[in-house]
């Protein structure tokens, strides 16, 4: 699975994306409501029809395709207010899945794609932003282990992901195949085989999180990300990821890639 970010007005998929979806790759597309100015779009509008152009655009594009997996506005509890409220994001959400069908569009799988924060603020707020189980297909989140990137305590890979995994199989309506869109860890401090550690913990990790279907590593540095992300931060590391890569969780459980960007 190969995780790739487009803005409103890009033309994707690329050909690079087409070719990797053609090839055997699940590709995994996220589609910001961002203008070419990197300004935000409303919500509001595009539920009301301001952006049909693209999305009709995009069904043409989708046409033939093998499946490809598409979240729109990623994370968006941290857009609340800036592109609109959540009765906002759930019109525009339900709006684009609407007319790709209308069009014809039977190969795209919809993923509602927050980050997975578990203060009850934000437990609040996803309630409000889940766009129906009608329109999502798969319910996906973006764990990290901050550590000395942020200042904060290291934890395991079942530290970052089990309590929104908890919280989940509370909702009734969360009844999806569950993704890691983004996870990833930076490196140990004063422990330089921590990170290779924290991979090599997965595979034991999935037997007690059977619902999560997909992981996708973002795998970039800093910059442009906010933090060293990297597999390769160090050859244990590296190595470790691919034996992950290749374990027979991912046999078991999904599929496991890492992060594109554009």
């Amino acid at each position: 699975m190969v995780h790739t970010y487009h803005r409103w007005f890009d033309t994707f998929p690329t050909p690079s994306e087409r070719a990797l979806a053609q090839s055997g790759h699940h590709v995994f597309i996220d589609w910001a409501p961002v203008n070419p100015s990197g300004g935000p779009m409303s919500w509001r509008a595009i539920a009301n029809g301001a952006g049909d152009t693209e999305i009709d655009a995009l069904a043409a594009r989708l046409a033939g395709l093998p499946t490809i997996w598409l979240s729109f506005s990623h994370e968006p509890e941290l857009n609340w207010g800036t592109h609109g409220n959540a009765a906002d994001f759930v019109a525009a959400f339900r709006h684009i899945h609407d007319r790709l069908e209308n069009k014809g569009v039977r190969n795209v799988r919809f993923v509602w794609n927050v980050m997975g924060l578990t203060q009850q603020v934000w437990l609040d707020r996803y309630s409000q932003l889940w766009p129906g189980s009608s329109y999502v297909d798969w319910i996906a989140w973006d764990p990290y282990n901050w550590e000395a990137c942020r200042s904060r305590a290291w934890q395991s890979f079942t530290q970052t992901v089990g309590p929104f995994y908890d919280w989940l199989g509370k909702q009734s309506w969360a009844d999806k195949p569950l993704m890691l869109a983004e996870y990833g860890t930076v490196e140990k401090s004063g422990d330089p085989g921590g990170k290779a550690a924290w991979l090599a913990s997965i595979p034991a990790a999935l037997k007690d999180l059977p619902k999560l279907k997909a992981l996708v590593y973002f795998d970039l540095d800093a910059p442009p990300a906010n933090c060293n992300w990297s597999v390769d931060t160090s050859a244990a590391s590296l190595a470790a990821f691919g034996v992950l890569a290749r374990s027979d969780a991912f046999r078991r459980v999904g599929a496991s890639g890492s992060t594109g960007g554009s």
